[in-house]
């Protein structure tokens, strides 16, 4: 958005980029959940490490940005480990 040489990027190709991993076919649903989880985790590193970054560049306005991020995604993710220790009904 910032420059006039805007690439076209398929999907396909930020799909293969992600670090995270899209759901397969035929998932259960404790599959789905325990994938959830796991990007869940490398998105908070991820955003951890930007953070440090932003934060030896002197940008405190990003850092603070991804802080909150951070604190979501955090609580996504102990919920979905909560409900992953709880087995009340998910397929294993």
């Amino acid at each position: 958005m910032i420059g006039p040489d805007v690439q076209n990027v398929q999907l396909k190709q930020m799909q293969e980029a992600a670090s995270v991993q899209s759901a397969a076919a035929g998932q259960s649903m404790r599959e789905m959940l325990e994938e959830s989880d796991a990007n869940l985790l490398v998105v908070i590193k991820d955003m951890r490490a930007a953070a440090r970054v932003a934060d030896d560049s002197n940008d405190p306005g990003t850092v603070d940005l991804f802080s909150k991020i951070v604190q979501i995604h955090e609580k996504h993710e102990w919920f979905i480990r909560e409900v992953l220790k709880c087995k009340d009904g998910l397929e294993s």
